[in-house]
């Protein structure tokens, strides 16, 4: 029996911490399907995943879980964001569209944003 390949358990393991917050040891998961599936026999099934993206996102919070380069290693972000994709695609969990309410007061990261527009832009806002 060949042993598990070290990348993809490390890539599972990163898609897993970056949707549940927490070290999971999946194994050795190939594909998007097989990830969801280690997902949901660790426990972490659609109900409870969606439950934790709306905890927070209603706090203010990222979700899924950003993970630096260091936490990371040798595993781009950009590949470590399209697995993470893939594996909510497949567990049918798409993003859920962020509507700003226009009565509250601007954050700073808003602030920021308005001020760092192209002056060719206008007044936007």
């Amino acid at each position: 029996m060949a042993a598990p390949d070290e990348g993809s358990v490390r890539v599972a393991g990163l898609v897993a911490r970056a949707l549940t917050g927490e070290p999971i040891e999946l194994g050795a998961a190939r594909s998007a399907g097989e990830l969801g599936a280690a997902l949901q026999d660790a426990g972490w099934d659609v109900g409870r995943l969606v439950e934790l993206r709306d905890r927070r996102r209603a706090a203010g919070l990222a979700w899924p879980f950003v993970l630096t380069a260091a936490e990371r290693g040798a595993v781009g972000a950009a590949q470590l964001h399209s697995m993470v994709q893939l594996v909510l695609d497949d567990l049918g969990i798409v993003p859920r569209a962020m509507v700003r309410d226009w009565d509250a007061p601007l954050s700073a990261r808003d602030r920021a944003l308005l001020a760092d527009r192209p002056p060719h832009h206008g007044n936007v806002g």
